[in-house]
């Protein structure tokens, strides 16, 4: 289940949760970056800890 920021995940007995968020600077000017965050890093993290199972 995906929640703004925050995965919950489950795999057989074991569920476990991601989440957090990042900001980014472009040309001196922070600015969020949750969409990245949200679309590449966690789902690439669900899947590590996931295959560790």
């Amino acid at each position: 289940m995906a929640i703004e920021g925050h995965w919950i995940c489950r795999k057989g007995p074991v569920m476990f949760s991601v989440g957090g968020q990042t900001t980014v600077a472009f040309k001196g000017k922070y600015a969020p970056a949750p969409f990245t965050w949200r679309d590449d890093v966690t789902p690439r993290v669900v899947r590590a800890v996931s295959a560790k199972l």
